[in-house]
């Protein structure tokens, strides 16, 4: 049986949001023409958009991709969870 990663608590209120100016390194400056809203987007619209990015700009995580990666799974999402909820907005 595959290993599962319980996320726990989710909340929709609000965060403190860090800079993360540690992890500019491993990233590409983004381009202005790489902001993209939605407005009034159902929820399929925003998966469909996630999917599309995630595809787009797999290349710009490969310098961060090692920094994250634990020697299992597990340890892969222990490393990544926290950041996402820290240094990404989501709105």
């Amino acid at each position: 049986m595959e290993e599962r990663y319980q996320i726990g608590s989710i909340t929709s209120g609000y965060r403190v949001i860090r800079p993360g100016e540690e992890y500019d390194k491993y990233f590409p400056k983004p381009q202005a023409q790489d902001r993209i809203i939605i407005e009034d987007g159902e929820v399929s619209d925003t998966v469909d958009l996630m999917k599309r990015v995630v595809w787009k700009y797999i290349d710009d995580t490969k310098g961060i991709a090692p920094v994250l990666k634990g020697k299992t799974l597990n340890e892969t999402c222990e490393n990544t969870l926290p950041a996402l909820g820290t240094f990404l907005p989501v709105h």
